[in-house]
């Protein structure tokens, strides 16, 4: 992971917005005094990718006191051929983005996990591999032999094995404990001891038949192979006849095609010449049915139907308006005859629903108005009149009738003479004549064709011929490969009946338990105690044997890491180092001799532990499928003269070559001016931690 810009504001001591860029490579001094702000700076990265897992507290310690405003970091990286990638977090939420789209939910949980991805390493696995703390280059070789071993163990993680071995020999020995206090309770033991001694050579004489069923298997093996591999020759050889026999039926195929495209242009010239000769013949016969004329006869009665469609029309809109008027009359007379009924039900002693007055005064005139009403609506509404009007029109829809049938004898006549003058224009004799011409020709080229084509499939099945594949050939390796499957198969299942068989003489030795009653249960459960501490022994021998493994391959790995990055350090004044497969502790080759740290001077001795702390990095980043791409050095100059400060300088430069950013931090000002990039952070009581940037 390379990192190509950092955006921090209100994040511990960092009030004001530092906007960082950062160098693509190269080595990168963070200078200042304690308490000015450098951890802030760099845990701010942690923060940014890994969130509060990543800092030291609590997150409510993070925000600048008296800030105005979120904390917030964005970070720009790159890691690998992916990105550029952008990290922002709050104390809220957080962002993640490639180039510029998002690829994953705004959620810090979903982000985190994302990070992880990404880099291939937990925010434990990134602080392990790219930051060194204080006094961490020489803590190494100050431990004992005991404790260099455990941490250098524990930061490869191998010390979980060391864990898991001493937790499996603990209940092992639990285990052991209990079967020997169960062995005491079991009685009669000498009477299964009998049993077992008659089972053991019928066992050893079913594992001896079992011998000779896997070497029945074991050539049935080769016989497979050998059919496997004389059919896939000849499968090699069907393909070649496949490929050709293909190309041969496509050309037979095409040739087919000629030979129906020229039977179907003979057929069509055929055709033609009897088109010509019906258009001729009916060519007369439409001549004498195209001099009828009906147009303006029809014309006529088409004039005289729209003239009795409009007078059906205005009688029928009378009629309908008579009806609507008469309808409306109707309706007044069930009024009135509504009212009557209403006064005549309510008696002389009730009021008027109209004027509120007693009904006996004026009762009786009322209904009296009432009925004279209603006469005289039915004297106006005559239905004689509405007769009169519907047989009027039933006369004009007659001869409306009548008219149509005369136009539609009429149409036939003259669909008749337009079908007639259509099909005169379609015969056309000039084209049936140019059709017969082109179809002449055609006829010449698809012979042409033929006669080229037929030379292509001989051609072809020559070559088919030549493959010389022989499908009876083919059939028997097929079969003889069947038969070596089904061999093998049967020898599989036969050693697999014997195994049974094996597995029941074995099942029926333990079944002598049960024939004690007294210690059926006891017996059972030892054998199984005995099968779970055997495998929990095992485990422990396995894990220790594994632990032993891998704390062997460790030496090696750091030993060739160590020796490239002392290389890149001391520009190649040393090169190879030796680490002890026990204790990890060092020696260093000096010419061909090699020698304890001890002869070194102290800045080459702080060369050999940088190189071996980074060469551990080194290991936990391949482990996990990382890359380094980064280092965080903090205060490895320490108390140091110049002449070993410069020394180290020297080395880390040389290292930011491979590795890219190299970022050290220091408290040492006269250092200044030996770096490739200077950060210079400061404490401001207003601002908070400020830096100058110095390239």
């Amino acid at each position: 992971m390379r990192v190509r810009s950092l955006s921090i504001r209100n994040y511990r001591s960092i009030r004001e917005l530092l906007d960082i860029p950062f160098p693509e490579s190269g080595l990168i001094g963070i200078v200042g005094h304690n308490g000015a702000g450098k951890s802030s700076l760099l845990e701010s990265i942690g923060w940014a990718l890994y969130g509060t897992q990543a800092i030291r507290g609590k997150a409510d310690g993070l925000t600048t006191i008296g800030a105005k405003g979120k904390c917030k970091v964005i970070m720009e990286f790159d890691h690998g051929d992916n990105g550029p990638y952008t990290v922002e977090r709050t104390l809220k939420d957080a962002k993640l983005k490639r180039g510029e789209e998002e690829i994953t939910l705004p959620m810090t949980s979903a982000v985190n996990e994302m990070v992880e991805k990404i880099l291939n390493m937990n925010y434990r696995a990134f602080y392990t591999s790219i930051f060194t703390k204080q006094g961490g280059l020489s803590s190494f070789t100050d431990m004992t032999a005991s404790q260099r071993q455990e941490t250098v163990e524990r930061l490869l993680e191998v010390s979980k094995v060391k864990d898991a071995r001493i937790n499996i020999g603990a209940k092992a020995r639990a285990l052991g404990n209990q079967v020997q206090g169960k062995r005491v309770a079991i009685q009669s033991e000498d009477k299964i001891i009998d049993k077992i001694a008659e089972l053991k050579p019928i066992i050893a004489q079913l594992k001896e038949t079992e011998k000779e069923l896997k070497e029945v298997k074991k050539r049935s093996e080769k016989n497979k192979l050998k059919a496997d591999e004389e059919l896939k020759k000849m499968k090699i050889k069907q393909e070649s006849f496949q490929e050709a026999e293909k190309y041969f039926l496509k050309a037979e195929n095409k040739l087919g095609i000629y030979e129906t495209e020229l039977k179907n242009a003979k057929s069509s010239i055929s055709e033609i010449e009897g088109k010509l000769e019906r258009a001729k013949n009916r060519f007369g016969e439409l001549k004498v049915i195209m001099s009828d004329n009906v147009t303006n006869e029809l014309n006529k009665k088409l004039k005289e139907s729209d003239k009795i469609v409009k007078e059906i029309e205005r009688i029928s809109e009378t009629l309908n308006l008579m009806k609507i008027q008469y309808g409306k009359e109707d309706a007044r007379i069930d009024d009135k005859q509504k009212h009557i009924e209403q006064i005549e039900k309510l008696g002389p002693d009730s009021e008027c629903p109209m004027c509120l007055r007693p009904l006996r005064e004026h009762g009786p005139k009322v209904i009296d108005d009432l009925k004279k009403e209603i006469n005289n609506i039915n004297l106006e509404n005559d239905p004689d009149k509405i007769k009169e009007i519907r047989e009027k029109l039933e006369d004009w829809n007659e001869k409306k009738r009548q008219l149509e049938d005369e136009i539609r004898k009429l149409n036939d006549k003259n669909l008749k003479k337009k079908t007639a003058e259509g099909e005169f224009k379609t015969l056309g004799l000039d084209n049936l004549k140019s059709e017969q011409k082109r179809m002449n020709e055609t006829l010449k080229k698809k012979t042409g064709d033929i006669k080229t084509q037929g030379k292509i499939v001989k051609v072809a099945k020559s070559e088919l011929e030549k493959i010389g594949f022989d499908k009876n050939e083919y059939n028997t390796l097929s079969e003889n490969q069947d038969k070596a499957v089904i061999e093998l198969y049967s020898s599989i299942e036969d050693l697999e009946r014997h195994r049974s068989s094996v597995t029941k003489a074995s099942e029926n030795l333990r079944n002598q338990d049960e024939k004690i009653q007294d210690i059926a249960k006891v017996k059972s459960e030892i054998k199984d105690d005995e099968r779970n501490l055997k495998l929990l022994r095992t485990l422990e021998e396995l894990l220790k044997g594994f632990r032993t493994y891998l704390t062997g391959r460790i030496a090696p790995v750091l030993q060739n890491r160590t020796g490239e990055r002392l290389s890149q350090i001391t520009q190649a004044r040393y090169n190879s180092v030796h680490v002890d497969r026990n204790d990890y502790s060092i020696q260093v080759m000096d010419g061909t001799q090699l020698y304890p740290l001890e002869r070194f001077s102290g800045g080459e001795v702080d060369a050999f532990n940088l190189a071996f702390r980074l060469s551990i990095s080194d290991v936990i980043t391949e482990r996990l499928g990382s890359e380094l791409g980064m280092v965080v050095l903090d205060e490895v100059l320490g108390s140091q003269d110049y002449q070993r400060q410069t020394s180290i300088l020297q080395g880390l430069e040389n290292l930011a070559k491979s590795i890219g950013q190299v970022l050290m931090v220091t408290h040492i000002e006269s250092v200044k001016n030996q770096l490739q990039h200077v950060w210079s952070v400061s404490l401001d009581s207003e601002k908070g931690t400020v830096l100058n940037i110095a390239d």
